[in-house]
């Protein structure tokens, strides 16, 4: 149920783009969005991982949860919408090219997933580091399959 919740509020977002044309008023809106529900996520976990009404638990997406990460994507909007649309120091690579076959990205790394050269075990991989890095190859696995197709001019859309 709360991931519908979390939908609604990136529609929410979609609408100021829609709705405003300018800049200043998508960047206030989104801005006020992120303090909103960073402030009411922060209050619900007490501004703890564990602790609080309700602990930020991702595994039950809890309304913690919900909040802190919409939080977050409405600020990491408005960075983008600055350094991409308004000063124009970046392009949007290397996100550019996921999103132009974003199905394909989502349905690809659900069937490969565990799949070598996707996913690979070294030793235990018990720490954060050995995670960060096995992750990291899988996203650059697919963000270099997502250009080959930009370039070739191959979009997989529903």
């Amino acid at each position: 149920m709360l991931c519908i919740f979390q939908v609604f509020l990136g529609l929410q977002a979609g609408m100021i783009v829609l709705i405003f044309s300018d800049w200043k008023s998508r960047a206030a809106r989104w801005i006020a969005w992120s303090i909103l529900t960073g402030a009411i996520g922060t209050v619900l976990c007490l501004a703890s991982k564990e602790e609080g009404w309700i602990p930020v638990n991702k595994n039950l997406w809890s309304l913690s949860f919900v909040l802190v990460t919409t939080c977050f994507a409405f600020f990491l909007l408005v960075v983008c919408l600055v350094l991409i649309d308004v000063l124009k120091w970046w392009n949007g690579a290397p996100f550019l090219h996921p999103g132009m076959n974003s199905i394909l990205m989502y349905v690809g790394h659900q069937w490969t997933y565990n799949l070598f050269p996707w996913h690979y075990q070294y030793g235990p991989m018990n720490t954060h580091f050995d995670k960060l890095v096995e992750t990291l190859w899988g996203v650059s696995l697919w963000v270099v399959i997502a250009t080959w197709l930009f370039y070739k001019k191959t979009f997989i859309s529903i």
